[in-house]
């Protein structure tokens, strides 16, 4: 059993948290989620009580039908993608909390991902879980732009903000802080995807997410930067920082 008064959420105490799991064990549509990833998962932060919740979020998922368990498979996907804190005890010391159950949470995104029905938003949220949990660090934590059509990135040549939109607006690339003045750059979706797409995109054809598969020949497509014009792979761009410096070469 989890003595949960000696461990810390990410705001304190974390004896709120069994509370929070318990109302879930009785009815899967408590209205929990939000204050769970608040205290468990909040904006990449993580308590110890968040390592000790991953046991109750694979049970929880595990209990559930395929079509109801994204909530528990997106937060534990993301409690294991968050770097532990110093006070945590080493990365060594965390990574064998979860080791154990990471193939066991990956099984259960599989099968999820496999069932027909799910809404596109949760479909593209388990799916960036999914990637997570095989260890992809860009589409295991920027995926889930599809859903709001929009991504931060920086031009990997001169290193600038830019934003990347796909929605029904249009496929392009303008500047950080974007308006209907502001200079753009069309995207051009990519003719063949590379391994990573690929493997979304079949997930995707088989559960009939047919917007999704567009939208994923644009996201891994090209485009150039509206300050420099040079040209990128929209992937490159969405994984270059722009506080790095600038390409010279």
């Amino acid at each position: 059993m989890t003595d949960w008064s000696k461990l810390s959420d990410v705001y304190g105490p974390a004896t709120g948290v069994p509370i929070l799991l318990q109302r879930l064990e009785y009815d899967p549509d408590a209205p929990v989620w939000g204050e769970l990833w608040s205290r468990l998962c909040h904006q990449g932060s993580v308590g110890e009580a968040s390592y000790a919740a991953l046991p109750h979020l694979e049970r929880l998922a595990r209990g559930w039908p395929p079509l109801q368990r994204t909530e528990p498979l997106v937060l534990a996907a993301a409690i294991i993608s968050s770097a532990p804190t110093a006070a945590l005890g080493s990365p060594d010391d965390v990574r064998g909390q979860v080791e154990a159950l990471t193939p066991r949470l990956l099984e259960l995104a599989e099968e999820s991902l496999a069932v027909p029905g799910l809404p596109e938003a949760d479909f593209i949220y388990l799916l960036e879980a999914t990637r997570s949990l095989m260890g992809d660090h860009l589409w295991g934590d920027r995926l889930e732009g599809l859903v709001d059509g929009e991504f931060d990135g920086a031009c990997p040549a001169c290193r600038r903000a830019i934003r990347v939109v796909m929605s029904e607006h249009g496929r392009y690339v303008t500047i950080g802080e974007w308006g209907d003045d502001e200079p753009r750059e069309q995207i051009l979706a990519a003719e063949e995807l590379p391994a990573d797409g690929a493997w979304m995109a079949r997930r995707a054809q088989a559960t009939a997410q047919t917007g999704l598969v567009e939208l994923l020949s644009y996201l891994f497509g090209s485009s150039s930067c509206p300050y420099c014009h040079a040209a990128f792979e929209l992937p490159v761009a969405l994984a270059t920082d722009p506080d790095d410096p600038p390409d010279r070469g």
